[in-house]
């Protein structure tokens, strides 16, 4: 739904890497947790507690309007993050605002949309420079039996715009689970590829237990009553029995279990294969077999990188920044430290490199807070990051 020249859509007038909390006027649920607020920032994300430090530190919770984005999990960046394009955008250099704007129905539903925004390698005014139009719509009308709502993305116009590539996903307020669409132009294995029109739903859909069945290693259909003696959906022994002729091991229900599920295997290999939802969960096989030899296989992994990288961490940091690159092939490389206006104030790295990864620290003790800029030069190539400096 378009929602830019809909009567009742706010514009949040953001600049470049700005922040604002606006209010949902109604109570939406996320990973168990019940908010009725949120921070929306111009770079492509809203957080439910977007603080640096988390909720019983001593020091006061610090809102960053992060810039970088991370893998999904990640200790860095906002608690309970919601990032449907999280990426550096661009309001040309602090001159425009960003165009994000917000409609809610003040009843359960919102959407969040930012429109037509170039990212920090663009011009945002460069009318041949591609630009992005995606949606966030936090559905509170649709729950799950747990409560959790329905969070969607809606892309009607999108590019990969950066070098490092976007982050979209969720992520827990604890930051120890989420799910992972996208990260550094890397999709999760089976999902379609970031394009125009697509929509991405977020639900929870394992509310309960369900039946399921189970298989040998042959693939033969277990048959649960025989072998434990009861007919529950989840009978004692971890086994459960369904009612369908395939052997696909399903979800079980919202919460923390632990199962001791011992199996024998007499050849070839077993495949458990089930569905995921908002929680994290941990499985511990324990498996035996009776010829007294396993088969093995070797991974050979090529350690050499494949591509020129840049990375900095931690990033925002005080003092110190570790700065790691990758050179897939030899070169003369020049790792510098630039400022908003172009200085340079230090050089990291000024020599020949074998092909291979490397990492060089960068003291910034003597240096005012704020936006610092990390060039890599090699062969041709030119890979530049922006950090942040917090004291």
């Amino acid at each position: 739904m378009e929602i830019k020249d809909k009567v009742g859509t706010d514009s949040l007038y953001l600049t470049d890497d700005s922040i604002i909390e606006v209010n949902l006027n109604f109570d939406f649920m996320y990973y168990g947790e019940t908010y009725n607020t949120m921070t929306v920032c111009s770079n492509g994300w809203i957080s439910f507690e977007p603080c640096l430090k988390k909720e019983g530190s001593y020091n006061e919770c610090n809102p960053l309007s992060y810039f970088f984005n991370n893998s999904i999990t990640n200790p860095l960046g906002p608690y309970a993050m919601v990032a449907p394009f999280f990426d550096d955008l661009d309001d040309n250099g602090q001159n425009d605002s960003v165009s994000v704007y917000l409609w809610t129905n003040e009843a359960d539903s919102t959407i969040v949309q930012w429109d037509n925004v170039a990212n920090n390698q663009t011009n945002q005014n460069c009318p041949d420079c591609k630009k992005v139009t995606f949606q966030l719509i936090l559905d509170g009308a649709n729950k799950s039996q747990a409560g959790n709502g329905e969070i969607i993305f809606q892309y009607k116009e999108i590019y990969d715009l950066d070098d490092h590539g976007s982050t979209i996903g969720i992520e827990s307020p604890d930051k120890n689970s989420g799910t992972e669409f996208l990260f550094n132009k890397k999709p999760e294995s089976s999902v379609q590829l970031l394009q125009d029109s697509l929509a991405i739903k977020f639900t929870q859909m394992c509310d309960g237990p369900i039946a399921l069945d189970a298989c040998d290693c042959a693939g033969n259909k277990m048959d649960c009553n025989s072998i434990c003696g009861g007919d529950a959906v989840i009978d004692h022994c971890g086994i459960c029995g369904g009612d369908n002729s395939s052997c696909v091991l399903g979800c079980t229900y919202i919460g923390s279990e632990n199962y001791n599920v011992e199996a024998t295997i007499n050849d070839g290999s077993c495949i458990i294969r089930g569905c995921t939802d908002l929680y994290s969960e941990e499985y511990n096989p324990l498996a035996t077999h009776d010829d007294e030899s396993c088969n093995t296989m070797a991974i050979d992994k090529n350690l050499l990188p494949q591509n020129f990288s840049l990375n900095s961490y931690p990033n925002p940091f005080n003092p110190v920044v570790r700065v790691s690159f990758a050179i897939p092939e030899m070169g003369f490389v020049s790792v510098n430290v630039f400022d908003i206006r172009g200085q340079e104030l230090a050089t990291l790295a000024n020599q020949n490199y074998e092909p291979g990864y490397y990492s060089v620290n960068w003291n910034a003790s003597n240096y005012a807070s704020g936006v610092y800029f990390i060039s890599l030069k090699v062969n041709g190539t030119t890979i530049t990051q922006k950090v942040l400096l917090l004291k």
